[in-house]
């Protein structure tokens, strides 16, 4: 009994602490004016979906596990749909949030070169007839590419 009353305790303090330091962080972080850079946004969406998870710990695990309740007598639904709260809260926003961000980054880097080097294969392969060479410079053009073709 007492190991079960140190180890409800010891997962209230360090969910009262989690929530309390990841709600100061939200706070603090939705207090600043300028736009995030996206090292602060990826740290502001964890620390929100940390935060989601602890507050599910402190108000429905802990109370739970004091309380010694057996599991055929909480209401099945209710506990599903917590659980389902902090899953897809804490668990699943927060890892999509880091998946979309490498992605933003991927695009934000390289879709600029892959749609240059398409461009400059399109050059190479069509240089030798006048009328390809009118629409690669268009084409060239709205990617603010320089052309300047030689001249037979």
């Amino acid at each position: 009994m007492i190991l079960h009353c140190l180890e409800t305790s010891i997962m209230f303090l360090v969910s009262l602490l989690g929530f309390s330091v990841n709600t100061f962080f939200f706070l603090k972080m939705s207090s600043i004016r300028n736009s995030m850079s996206s090292f602060q946004k990826l740290c502001f969406v964890k620390g929100l979906s940390n935060a989601l998870i602890c507050a599910s710990i402190i108000f429905w695990a802990v109370p739970l596990s004091a309380f010694l309740a057996k599991t055929e007598n909480v209401w099945r639904n209710l506990n599903i749909g917590i659980s389902e709260l902090t899953a897809s809260g804490g668990y699943i926003f927060g890892p999509l949030c880091q998946i979309l961000m490498a992605a933003n980054r991927l695009i934000a880097l390289y879709l600029p070169i892959w749609r240059m080097k398409i461009v400059m294969v399109h050059f190479h392969i069509f240089t030798q007839k006048r009328m390809f060479q009118r629409k690669v410079k268009l084409a060239m053009v709205a990617n603010n590419i320089q052309f300047s073709p030689r001249q037979n």
